[in-house]
C-alpha cells in the first residue's frame, strides 16, 4: 500500500484489519483538526493587531497600553504565544508530509514477499488436495529459516519462563 499523509507505508492486506482503517480516520480528523485551529489562531492574531491599533487610533492608550518599541511592545505579548503554536501545528501538518514521502523498509518488503508466497502456497495446497493429491511444501529462504529459529527459541523461552513461576 503506498504511503499517505495519513499513513505510513504498509502491507496492503484484506480484509483491512478495524485498528488500521481506524487510525487512518483518527489521522485524517486530526489533520483537519490542525487547519482549522490554525486558521483560528491566525485570524485571533489578525484580530488582536486590529484591536490594538484600534486602541491607538482613538487615542485610548494609557501607560499601560502604550506602544512601546521591539519586543516590549504590549501587544508583542499576545502574538508570540499564538505564533508558537501556529508553529507546533505547522509541524505535526510538516511530520504527515513526511510521512507520505516514507519508504517500505527492506525488512517489511521480506516479510510481505514471504507472506505472498505462502498465501500462494496454501492455494495451490488447497487445490491439490480438492483433487486428492499430496500437498508440496516449498523451501523457505535462510533469512525465513532464521526468523522461524529466533521465533522458536523466543517461544520456548516464554514456556520455560511460565513453567518456572
Amino acid at each position: 500500500m503506498r504511503p499517505t499523509k495519513y499513513s505510513p507505508p504498509l502491507p496492503r492486506m484484506k480484509p483491512q484489519p478495524q485498528n488500521i482503517g481506524a487510525m487512518f480516520a483518527h489521522r485524517q480528523r486530526k489533520r483537519e483538526q490542525r487547519i482549522l485551529r490554525i486558521r483560528e489562531t491566525l485570524e485571533l492574531r489578525d484580530e488582536i493587531a486590529h484591536e490594538v491599533r484600534l486602541w491607538r487610533s482613538l487615542g485610548l492608550e494609557d501607560e499601560w497600553s502604550a506602544g512601546l518599541e521591539g519586543e516590549d511592545r504590549r501587544d508583542a505579548g499576545w502574538s508570540t504565544p499564538l505564533i508558537a503554536q501556529v508553529k507546533s501545528l505547522e509541524g505535526m501538518l510538516y511530520a504527515d508530509v513526511e510521512r507520505a514521502h516514507a519508504v517500505f523498509s527492506p525488512e517489511v518488503m521480506e516479510r510481505v514477499k514471504g507472506a505472498r508466497r505462502r498465501r500462494e502456497v496454501w492455494r495451490l495446497n488447497k487445490a491439490r488436495k480438492a483433487r486428492g493429491e499430496e500437498p508440496v511444501f516449498p523451501e523457505r529462504s535462510k533469512d525465513e529459516e532464521t526468523l522461524r529459529a529466533v521465533k522458536r527459541a523466543q517461544r520456548e523461552e516464554r514456556l520455560a519462563e511460565h513453567k518456572g513461576q
